[in-house]
């Protein structure tokens, strides 16, 4: 484990081997940099673009010991910090039922905390702050994405106050609509 002020970063390689019936049982997902892809820079925090978004549990990536949130550092001896998904998936591809992974999993260093991190100078801080900042502008704008797909999948959510307030006012018909539209939200 390399310890890097607020964060640990722990590092594995994993040989993962499948049947041809089964996927390696993992989901990849490449991080929304706000910078061109050759300009994206690694920092402890956000080491490379592309992260496990989920494991299967029990799956063979899971025996493997990668986790969800490791970040995906090399595929089949070949860096692909900064390698776009479409072309990471490709690589995945291209070696069959062998993968050979490098992956970091980064975690918040617990020792840091409040007076701890007092110590650290300012300027080391900093340094941390943007790929932070880049980390969770990502995930905000891929959560209101959601929201606006979800909004146009079940135009519903846009009735839901109006049902409320009208069922306020004591309108009648009302539980009857509210049925439906928890039926809808079923079958999205």
């Amino acid at each position: 484990s390399i310890l890097h002020h607020d964060y640990i970063i722990k590092e594995k390689t994993v040989l993962l081997q499948k049947k041809d019936s089964e996927g390696f049982g993992f989901v990849l997902r490449g991080a929304k940099a706000q910078t061109p892809i050759e300009e994206f820079t690694p920092t402890p925090a956000f080491p490379a673009l592309q992260y496990l978004e989920s494991v299967d549990e029990g799956g063979v990536a899971w025996r493997a010991g990668l986790r969800m949130g490791d970040f995906l550092i090399e595929v089949n001896g070949q860096n692909v910090v900064k390698v776009g998904h479409r072309q990471v998936v490709n690589m995945i591809r291209q070696g069959g039922n062998a993968l050979m992974v490098k992956v970091v999993m980064v975690t918040r260093n617990p020792d840091m905390e409040d007076g701890q991190r007092k110590k650290i100078p300012q300027q080391s801080k900093r340094l941390s702050t943007p790929a932070i900042a880049l980390r969770s502008k990502s995930m905000t704008s891929e959560l209101e994405e959601m929201g606006k797909t979800w909004g146009r999948r079940a135009g519903v959510w846009v009735q839901t106050g109006k049902t409320e307030g009208q069922r306020r006012k004591g309108r009648p018909g009302i539980y009857g609509g509210k049925e439906h539209l928890e039926g809808i939200q079923r079958n999205v």
